[in-house]
């Protein structure tokens, strides 16, 4: 793809929000995949996304699954789509043990560039895996301060995480105590009204 002249980046800086999306979803390899401009070999396909194979695999019927709508990063996914992709990834991850015999399999979402993302719309990988393939999904775990886990845990749990209708209650004083006693995060929710 051509460099852009600092004309051009300055154009798309002043573009509406809109056009700026259409312009992205006209140029998305996974949004003409949706469309059919690039062929694919979709393994399944409803209202909200398909699965293809992807064609630079990590192992022999690696799955990803896509919106058909441009979304660039998880946080952009309707509930309801995601919601969708995630029963989807569980029928495919079902069908690589009986239709492959795979050994296990790994759901990866890489959602940033910072998580490795390669292009700017959101899937994810269903990565059928074997006994010594080869893949290491590891990482070395890190030796975090009590003071750093201290404030994560206050900056994630200052404000309610909102999840459809469900909100995180406040964890009272005694409940943090128990928690970092046990080192487990104890999550408790209830409905909105």
């Amino acid at each position: 793809m051509p460099e852009l002249t600092p004309e051009q980046v300055e154009q798309l800086k002043n573009l509406p929000p809109e056009k700026l999306a259409e312009l992205q979803k006209q140029n998305c390899p996974f949004c003409m995949i949706v469309s059919g401009k690039i062929p694919a070999k979709r393994i399944y396909e409803d209202g909200d996304c398909i699965a293809i194979l992807d064609i630079n695999p990590a192992n022999l019927g690696h799955v990803l699954i896509l919106p058909k709508e441009h979304y660039q990063i998880i946080t952009q996914v309707p509930e309801e789509t995601l919601a969708v992709m995630t029963r989807v990834s569980k029928a495919v991850s079902t069908a690589l043990f009986n239709s492959l015999e795979v050994h296990g399999t790994n759901l990866l979402v890489q959602n940033g560039p910072a998580a490795d993302q390669k292009a700017p719309h959101f899937l994810m990988h269903v990565i059928p895996r074997f006994e010594e393939d080869g893949l290491n999904f590891g990482w070395q775990p890190k030796k975090i301060s009590e003071e750093d886990m201290d404030r994560v845990f206050n900056k994630l749990t200052e404000k309610p995480i909102l999840i459809g209708t469900i909100k995180q209650k406040p964890i009272e004083e005694k409940e943090k105590e128990k928690v970092k006693e046990d080192s487990n995060l104890i999550r408790s929710f209830e409905r909105v009204p």
